[in-house]
C-alpha cells in the first residue's frame, strides 16, 4: 500500500493539472446530472416487519385522504374567559370554515363539530389536513392559513402545531457552517499559515461536493431519507479535513528536512496517506454495518455517508498531493501574525505535545487512572438519560409549536400530546379463539376398582 501511494503521490504532483481538472470536471458533471434528474429526498420513516408499520400501511390504504400532512390549530381563551361563549364559538367556526374553503386544503373541521374542546372550555383545537406530504405544501398555502386565523386573534389566542407549521421561526444557523468556522480557527492555530490552512478545507469541500451531488443524483432513482445528506455532510466534512490535515502536516515536516516538493508530497502520501486509507476503510465498514439492522432508512443513510467517506479518502491521496505541488515551497505563505509557524521538525525543539507525551509515558499508571476518572465523570449523566423521539415539547418555548403543545397539555391533561393509536382491520379474517379449557373434575374411585374391605 505504501509503495502504491508513494507512486501515486509522484504522479499527482507531476500531473497536478490533470488531477485537478479531473476532480473539477467530476464535481461539475455530477452536479449537472443531479440537477437534471431532479431527485428529492423524502421524510418517510418505515420500519418493515413491525406492527406499527403495518398499522400505518393499513391507515394509508383505508383512509388515503388522511395520509398526507396536517396542521393543528389550537385556540385558547383569554384569562377569565371561555370558548363556550357563543361569540367565541362563532369566531372559531368562521375561521375553520375559511380554511376549509381553500383549494389547497383537504379538510378543516371546527372543534364544535368534533367536540375537541377541553372540559373547562379554555382550549380547543381543529385539524387542517393537506392532500400532500409536509414538504410539498406550498408556502402560499401556509400564508393563507396564517392569514385566516389572524382575525380570530383579537380575543382568542391561536397557536399552530402538527406536522406543518405556518409562520414557523427561521431555523438556526447550519451546524456545518459553525463546524467549518471552528475548523478554520483550529487549522490556523495549528499551521500558522493561511495557505496551509486552506488546502485541507479546499480538498474537503471538493470531496463533500462530489459526495452530496452524488447523493442528490441517487435520490432520483432511490428513496433517500432527508437525513442522509445531513449525515453525509457532517461525517464527510469532518473526515475530509482530518485526513488532509495528516498529509499536509507530514508534507511540511518533509519540506523542513530538506526534501523537494515532489518527494516530500510522495513520502507524505506513502506514510500519512497509508493511515488515511486504513482509517477511511474502517469508517466505511462501520457505516455500512447499519445495513445489518434491516431498516431501509438507516441502510441508505449509512451507505450514503460511507460513500462520502470513500470519496474523501480518494481526494486526500490524489487531489491533495497535486495541490501540494501547486503550493510548492510557498505552503507556509501568508503567515498569521502572533502564531508560531511550526512544522514539527527536529530543529524546532520540544513542543507542548511532545512534553505532554513524555509525561504520559513516564507515568502511565497515573495517566491511565486519571483518564478513567475523567471519563467516568463525563459518563455520569448517562445514568439518568432518557431516550426517545423528539416532539414539539422539545422546541424553544417561544415557538408556536411549543406553545400549542403546552396549551393542549394544560387543557386536556398530561399525555394528550402523545396518543397511542390502535388500528383494527374488521375486514381481515380472524381465527376464533378456542374455548376455555374445562377444568378437570376430581376422580372418584368406582366400585369395581375400589379395594375390598375385610372384617377382621
Amino acid at each position: 500500500m505504501a509503495t502504491f501511494l508513494y507512486r501515486l503521490g509522484h504522479f499527482a504532483v507531476r500531473r497536478r493539472r490533470v488531477v485537478l481538472g479531473f476532480w473539477v470536471v467530476l464535481l461539475v458533471g455530477v452536479g449537472v446530472f443531479s440537477s437534471a434528474a431532479g431527485g428529492e429526498t423524502v421524510d418517510s420513516l418505515e420500519l418493515p416487519g413491525t406492527e406499527s408499520q403495518q398499522a400505518f400501511d393499513l391507515l394509508e390504504d383505508k383512509f388515503p385522504a388522511q395520509s398526507g400532512s396536517s396542521t393543528r390549530v389550537v385556540f385558547a381563551a383569554e384569562d377569565g374567559a371561555t370558548l363556550n361563549d357563543p361569540g367565541a364559538l362563532a369566531v372559531i367556526d368562521s375561521t375553520m370554515a375559511s380554511i376549509n374553503a381553500m383549494d389547497e386544503v383537504g379538510s378543516a373541521i371546527s372543534p364544535t363539530e368534533t367536540g375537541t374542546i377541553s372540559p373547562d372550555g379554555a382550549v380547543a383545537f381543529g385539524d387542517v389536513r393537506y392532500p400532500v406530504q409536509g414538504l410539498e405544501v406550498e408556502e402560499s398555502t401556509l400564508e393563507d392559513v396564517e392569514a385566516a386565523v389572524a382575525s380570530a386573534e383579537a380575543g382568542i389566542t391561536v397557536r399552530f402545531g402538527g406536522e406543518v407549521i405556518p409562520g414557523a421561526e427561521t431555523e438556526p444557523p447550519s451546524s456545518e457552517a459553525i463546524g467549518l468556522a471552528v475548523a478554520v480557527v483550529v487549522l490556523l492555530v495549528s499551521f500558522g499559515s493561511v495557505l496551509a490552512m486552506g488546502l485541507p478545507l479546499f480538498t474537503a469541500l471538493i470531496g463533500l461536493g462530489v459526495g452530496l451531488t452524488g447523493i442528490s443524483l441517487l435520490s432520483a432513482v432511490v428513496d433517500l431519507s432527508s437525513t442522509a445528506p445531513i449525515l453525509a455532510t457532517m461525517i464527510g466534512l469532518a473526515v475530509g479535513i482530518d485526513y488532509a490535515l495528516f498529509i499536509v502536516t507530514r508534507h511540511r515536516q518533509n519540506l523542513a528536512e530538506g526534501l523537494n516538493v515532489e518527494e516530500a508530497a510522495a513520502r507524505a502520501n506513502a506514510t500519512a496517506g497509508s493511515a488515511v486509507v486504513f482509517a477511511g476503510i474502517t469508517v466505511v465498514i462501520a457505516l455500512s454495518g447499519l445495513a445489518v439492522m434491516g431498516l431501509p432508512f438507516l441502510t441508505v443513510m449509512g451507505l450514503s455517508a460511507a460513500a462520502t467517506v470513500a470519496i474523501a479518502v480518494l481526494v486526500a491521496v490524489t487531489l491533495l498531493p497535486s495541490m501540494l505541488g501547486f503550493a510548492g515551497n510557498n505552503i507556509d505563505r501568508w503567515r498569521v501574525p502572533g502564531l508560531k509557524n511550526r512544522t514539527g521538525g527536529a530543529d524546532e525543539g520540544e513542543t507542548l505535545g511532545s512534553r505532554w507525551a513524555r509525561q504520559v509515558t513516564k507515568r502511565p499508571v497515573i495517566a491511565l487512572i486519571g483518564g478513567l476518572v475523567v471519563m467516568g465523570a463525563l459518563a455520569v449523566p448517562v445514568s439518568s438519560m432518557r431516550l426517545g423521539l423528539t416532539d414539539a415539547g422539545s422546541s424553544p418555548p417561544s415557538s408556536t409549536q411549543r406553545q400549542a403543545y403546552d396549551l393542549l397539555a394544560d387543557g386536556f391533561g398530561p399525555g394528550f400530546n402523545g396518543p397511542f393509536t390502535v388500528v383494527v382491520d374488521l375486514a381481515a379474517p380472524t381465527t376464533p379463539r378456542p374455548p376455555w379449557p374445562t377444568p378437570p373434575r376430581p376422580s372418584v374411585p368406582s366400585t369395581a376398582s375400589a379395594p375390598s374391605l375385610r372384617r377382621s
